[in-house]
């Protein structure tokens, strides 16, 4: 058994070949051991594990014969936390070697979305039209009460038609 310790808040991966099965559907004969499998699921369930399934993949061993047993004995464990920080975390098996197991690789990813930043030009006073569009953003009626959310307001609406704006100049970048 391997075990990964990621010392980020309290994550952490468990993985490793455990060489027991969590059910009769982890192998492709009949057999196991309903005893060692009950075990071994409560084991998980009282530590409050949460398995990472091996994506397109049934089984992580075979006994290599012609009439092959295969059963899933590699197992990837994580808490709700590592799930919280790494939605997008991945076990994807990879090629079969000479060994009796498949060997894995777990993906670690997040998805952080990319901010749509505004960003003023510093050569935008310098154009004719660009006090047209201030000028124009800055007369709109704002509908909030205190003065604060009303400046706020305004700015925000000045910063949409900037946005706005600078899609019809930005050839004059070139």
């Amino acid at each position: 058994m391997y075990h990964l310790n990621i010392p980020v808040d309290e994550n952490w991966l468990l993985l490793g070949d455990f060489n027991f099965l969590r059910s009769l559907d982890n192998r492709n004969l009949p057999g196991g051991d309903l005893n060692d499998m009950f075990i071994f699921n409560e084991i998980i369930g009282h530590l409050g594990l949460l398995e990472l399934p091996i994506k397109g993949k049934s089984y992580t061993w075979s006994n290599m014969q012609d009439t092959p047993l295969l059963e899933q004995l590699d197992w990837f464990f994580t808490s709700v936390d590592w799930i919280s920080d790494y939605p997008m975390t991945e076990v994807l098996p990879l090629a079969k070697t000479a060994s009796d197991n498949v060997p894995c690789v777990v993906t670690i990813k997040t998805s952080i979305p990319k901010s749509n930043l505004f960003r003023f030009e510093n050569y935008w006073p310098e154009l004719e039209v660009f006090m047209d569009c201030v000028d124009s953003s800055w007369q709109k009626q704002s509908r909030k009460g205190h003065i604060t959310a009303r400046i706020a307001d305004k700015f925000k609406s000045l910063r949409m038609c900037l946005k706005r704006w600078q899609k019809n100049i930005s050839k004059l970048k070139l």
